[in-house]
């Protein structure tokens, strides 16, 4: 490899990608959006490339002398679609020895066929999500991967290990009471430790098997939710029991959260009712759009303004127990799906180096020095959380 540029530098996954290959001496360009999140790279030492996505000129300017490229970007709004477009481009001009993308279990959505899928695996992101435009990027590699681009998309679930923001979620939930298992935490948490992931990027690198197609990157076995919490909250010093919920209550919890907050008739109630016209009136720019719409409203018959105003009258605040209780960590577990390997180990000869206690003891010393884990002002904070 002459040079790999790597897109996306500054997050998670990049930051240990490029740590892991400038060790090794292989030489690096660290493209970034900005310099926000660049702190861990930048103590290296190393020039980081500020590049933007949707500028093509700038992509291009980035990718010069670069015989690789991976891509770990993310974006708001229109970047990882119209971004990434731009990228395939740009590298469908320099014709790159390997591509090697960051896809996403996301992209299957929340319905699944069996509790076991491969990549084949029909694909159901709801529209505008983040697993819609993962699966956009996916289906865009794959027509440049038949144009020629040799390219593989590498796909993990949850990621632990140091800096894991999905282990650094489950630790702040437990220290905070929000946690809780869904049925004993009796279903599979499909993981792959920051190092692993790293490992199979680096053989996407110099795989054989380049066709653009979507490649599972887990660990094995699968853990359960009560395994990874449990570890987790030793780690913390959370002693007291987790809470737990039935699967049935779980499905509701998600149910509630994800339906629509009410009617439109019952929105139109609040609007011409006087409480909520006055708490506009003290943002100017609202306030108008307010006018605009309550003016609307009022040219309604008067009965039907009546049958509103008595919406408004009878709207009632939703009774719900254990309210803080994490809905989000909830649909995660309910969703009850692991991820089979096979193709990876066969096409890329991917064998996880890092099990499940090493990456928990892993993520505990990045804890110890990132938190203070275990000190006296950690502790004091603890008692008192």
């Amino acid at each position: 490899m002459t040079r790999v540029a790597i897109f996306g530098a500054s997050g998670f996954v990049g930051s240990t990608l490029a740590e892991e290959l400038m060790a090794d001496g292989v030489d690096v360009r660290c493209m970034i959006h900005s310099t926000g999140n660049a702190w861990r790279l930048a103590r290296h030492g190393i020039d980081l490339k500020i590049c933007d996505l949707m500028d093509i000129e700038s992509i291009r300017t980035a990718l010069s002398g670069c015989s690789h490229v991976v891509n770990c970007s993310r974006g708001k709004g229109n970047v990882m679609v119209d971004g990434f477009r731009n990228l395939l481009t740009a590298c469908r001009e320099i014709q790159p020895h390997r591509f090697v993308h960051i896809s996403s279990v996301a992209v299957y959505g929340e319905v699944f066929d069996s509790d076991c899928i491969s990549e084949d695996h029909p694909t159901r992101p709801e529209h505008g999500s983040y697993g819609w435009k993962k699966l956009q990027q996916d289906q865009m590699l794959m027509k440049e991967a038949q144009r020629g681009l040799p390219a593989v998309a590498i796909c993990p679930p949850n990621i632990s290990g140091p800096y894991s923001m999905f282990c650094d979620e489950i630790c702040n939930n437990l220290r905070s009471g929000s946690f809780a298992f869904v049925d004993q935490g009796r279903f599979p948490c499909s993981l792959v430790d920051v190092g692993n992931l790293v490992q199979a990027i680096r053989l996407g690198l110099e795989a054989d098997v380049v066709d653009g197609r979507r490649v599972f990157v887990c660990d094995q076995p699968t853990e359960t939710w009560h395994r990874i919490a449990t570890a987790l909250a030793r780690i913390v010093g959370v002693t007291e029991d987790i809470p737990n919920v039935s699967s049935d209550e779980a499905k509701r919890r998600v149910a509630a959260l994800t339906a629509p907050s009410g009617s439109t008739r019952k929105t139109i109630g609040h609007l011409v009712s006087s409480e909520v016209r006055a708490s506009l009136r003290k943002d100017p720019y609202i306030g108008k759009l307010e006018k605009l719409a309550v003016g609307w409203a009022k040219r309604l018959p008067a009965a039907i303004q009546d049958r509103l105003r008595d919406d408004v009258r009878h709207i009632k605040p939703a009774q719900n127990s254990n309210r803080s209780l994490s809905v989000r960590l909830m649909a995660q577990q309910i969703r009850n799906i692991s991820y089979d390997n096979s193709l990876a180990r066969d096409c890329l000869g991917y064998q996880p180096r890092i099990d499940f206690q090493s990456s928990i003891a892993s993520f505990e010393r990045f804890a110890e020095l990132h938190w203070g884990l275990g000190s006296s002002p950690f502790q004091l904070l603890n008692a008192h959380s």
